[in-house]
């Protein structure tokens, strides 16, 4: 029987088309996650910039091979885990494709304390709704999806990677869980205004137990909040 404690701050933050503004008040979020005792920050999905249009996050796409020169999303993300000595999981940002001109990845980086990216996560589940007599919204038109899972070691505690829709998808967790030995998730969500009332009217099944914190969409600056999670494995 063992037992682990992380203390994990969820920060929530209201991003617009401003990258630098964005990445800005990332920082200060951070900075009050840390100072509370967060041992992992996690950034919400659409961190780095939220366009009126999906193609729009195009413009600000890195490409996010550790060998290259970092963009300013990286260059941050590492400047502050290095600054606090926590880890940190941008929920989702858009990662160059090779080749592809039209899309772009929706990623979730994982930095240690170090500031070294340790993992990348490729959002595998695209959102695509068409809500009669309301939004319609396809990411799969400027996302392309990706096929591998991803778990972190975060203070001895092995924790998958996932986004958003991907929820919807209780396999992926098993196969976290059972083949990857997950004892912990990080992931982050963004929801756009004009869907966020009917699309969440109808919420997904989720393993008993389990809850789903649902934000405020009046958010208008931004909040981290700090919270330690526990769980005990029998081994």
């Amino acid at each position: 029987m063992s037992t682990w404690q992380l203390r994990v701050g969820a920060v929530q933050m209201r991003s617009t088309s401003d990258l630098s503004a964005n990445l800005a008040r990332c920082g200060e979020l951070t900075a009050q996650a840390a100072s509370e005792g967060a041992q992992l920050v996690v950034l919400p999905e659409c961190f780095s910039f939220l366009g009126q249009r999906e193609g729009d996050k195009l413009a600000i796409a890195e490409p996010f091979d550790a060998a290259g020169p970092a963009g300013p999303v990286m260059s941050t993300l590492r400047d502050l885990a290095a600054k606090h000595g926590v880890w940190i999981v941008g929920g989702g940002t858009p990662e160059l494709v090779p080749g592809d001109q039209k899309r772009a990845y929706n990623t979730a980086l994982a930095i240690a304390p170090s500031g070294e990216l340790v993992a990348r996560y490729r959002k595998i589940h695209l959102f695509d709704v068409d809500i009669p007599g309301g939004a319609v919204l396809r990411e799969s038109d400027s996302t392309a999806p990706g096929d591998e899972l991803v778990v972190i070691d975060v203070a001895g505690a092995p924790v998958g990677v996932s986004i958003c829709y991907d929820v919807r998808f209780p396999e992926l967790y098993r196969q976290l869980v059972k083949d990857m030995g997950r004892r912990g998730a990080a992931r982050p969500r963004g929801v756009h205004r004009a869907y966020r009332r009917r699309a969440l009217a109808h919420p997904p099944a989720r393993p008993r137990g389990s809850r789903i914190k649902r934000g405020s969409s009046r958010l208008r600056s931004g909040a981290a909040t700090t919270k330690s999670a526990r769980a005990t494995a029998t081994r």
